[in-house]
C-alpha cells in the first residue's frame, strides 16, 4: 500500500520500498519496463538492456578518445565515469521523466551510482590499457619511453 492512496499498485511489489522506488511515482508502468521472472524476482529486461547497450557504447567512445587525449584518462577514468553519472542520472534522465529529480531520489542511490560509474570505468581503463600494451607492445602514445628500447 502506498500511504495515502489506501491501494496497492500491481506494479509495485510488496517487498520494494514505496517512498523510494521510481514506479511508485507514476500513474502505471512505462511498457518499456516490462518485467520477467528469475528466482523469484521480476527483472526489467529492456532496461538491463538499454543500459549494457550504453555502458558498451560509452566504454568504446572512452577507448578512442583515449587514444587521442590523455585528459579523458584523469584518475584512471573514474573522472570520465563521473561526469557520465552527473550528466545523465542527475540531468537528461530527470529532464526527460525517466526517473525522479535527483532531490527526490534516495541519497543512498546518489552515492551507489556515483562510485558505480567512477568504478565502471576505471575497470574498463584498467582493461583498455592491458590490452593496448598486449597488441602495440607500446604504452599510451603520452608514456615517455626510455631512450634504450
Amino acid at each position: 500500500m502506498i500511504p495515502g492512496r489506501g491501494r496497492e499498485l500491481p506494479w509495485v511489489h510488496a517487498h520494494e520500498d514505496h517512498r523510494s522506488h521510481p514506479s511508485a511515482l507514476r500513474r502505471r508502468p512505462p511498457r518499456r519496463h516490462h518485467r520477467g521472472p528469475r528466482r523469484g524476482h521480476e527483472l526489467p529486461y529492456v532496461s538491463f538492456i538499454i543500459h549494457v547497450g550504453f555502458a558498451v557504447a560509452f566504454a568504446i567512445i572512452y577507448c578512442e578518445i583515449a587514444e587521442v587525449t590523455p585528459l579523458i584518462t584523469i584518475a584512471q577514468g573514474a573522472v570520465f565515469g563521473i561526469v557520465v553519472w552527473f550528466a545523465f542520472h542527475v540531468v537528461i534522465m530527470p529532464a526527460m521523466g525517466v526517473v525522479p529529480a535527483p532531490w527526490n531520489q534516495p541519497f543512498a542511490e546518489h552515492v551507489s551510482e556515483f562510485f558505480g560509474h567512477a568504478l565502471w570505468m576505471w575497470v574498463i581503463e584498467i582493461f583498455r590499457r592491458d590490452l593496448r600494451n598486449r597488441i602495440t607492445h607500446q604504452p599510451d602514445p603520452w608514456v615517455p619511453l626510455p631512450a634504450d628500447r
